[in-house]
């Protein structure tokens, strides 16, 4: 059964580290997962709804795949991770049914790469590399 784990991050604190923020977001959740975790599943990215209206200022990061391998491998490793920690927003994690906030498709990961070449995919390609 597929999930949607959500990894919120606050644009001010990713804005610290140096070059666009989409791609820290890729950078930081690349190097806390391996790319073998995240096989065959999908990345998408985008700011929060409640960004959009003013209310707040965090982006988020989505994974769609397998539901126990998101919960039991992939959030342990996202809500333990120091350089992530220092830069989210709260709640960190939150693993749902389905996407609410329009997010960009950033891409499917096949053989540990992402299909699409978007700032976000750069930073897991960096990450991973």
């Amino acid at each position: 059964m597929n999930g949607v784990l959500l990894i919120r991050f606050s644009i001010d604190k990713l804005n610290e580290l140096p070059g666009p923020y989409e791609f820290q977001k890729g950078f930081l959740v690349g190097k806390a997962v391996p790319p073998r975790l995240l096989n065959g599943m999908k990345i998408l990215e985008g700011d929060t709804l409640k960004t959009l209206q003013g209310k707040e200022y965090v982006t988020v990061m989505a994974i769609i795949g397998e539901r126990d391998i998101l919960k039991k491998e992939v959030e342990p490793r996202i809500v333990l991770n120091e350089n992530i920690s220092l830069r989210k927003a709260e709640p960190l994690v939150q693993l749902v049914g389905e996407v609410t906030d329009r997010l960009t498709e950033v891409g499917e990961i096949k053989n540990n790469e992402l299909t699409d070449n978007g700032w976000c995919s750069k930073g897991f390609l960096y990450a991973w590399n």
